[in-house]
């Protein structure tokens, strides 16, 4: 035969507060781990016809849809984590270089800047960046580089931005 309990005033206010503090708790770290993730992927599965090519000479430049808009409602400053993939290849006696630009500022390094080296075949390179993206809503784009003399030439094919903030 079950028993039925009565709690007391006293217990149940107790018990009540216990539990507004375990819900406090929950929903704290259920915010903490509600992070939104966005991406951007430009893959045709063709394994090169989407190919965008860059020289040396032209500097810095948009990786052709590799840009992610995202809204900090926050008031203050949060992480967000990049991680950028592509098929890339480069000429002899250069490199790829990835960076990111704020709301279209100037590129900057967030995390390791070489993509790639000259290698016999295109690979597939990676890197995980970290930036701070104040209050509001901004633009991330991942920019690249082909460091070396005039006319060295990168290459990239199939490619995904994933942004985590």
């Amino acid at each position: 035969m079950a028993t039925a309990h009565t709690l007391t005033r006293s217990a149940a206010r107790r018990f009540a507060l216990v539990a507004g503090l375990a819900a406090l708790a929950l929903g704290a770290t259920a915010a903490q781990a509600a992070q939104k993730t966005v991406s951007n992927c430009s893959v045709d599965g063709t394994g090169g016809g989407n190919v965008v090519s860059h020289l040396s000479q032209n500097g810095w430049q948009a990786i052709p849809g590799m840009s992610r808009t995202l809204n900090n409602t926050g008031t203050v400053a949060k992480s967000a984590y990049i991680t950028f993939s592509a098929d890339a290849g480069v000429d002899a006696d250069a490199e790829l270089r990835l960076a990111f630009s704020l709301d279209n500022g100037a590129p900057f390094y967030a995390g390791p800047q070489n993509l790639g080296n000259q290698q016999q075949y295109w690979a597939a390179r990676s890197a995980v960046a970290v930036i701070s993206v104040p209050p509001g809503s901004h633009t991330i784009k991942a920019m690249w580089l082909v460091n070396g003399v005039a006319g060295k030439n990168g290459f990239m094919d199939d490619r995904c931005m994933l942004v985590t903030f």
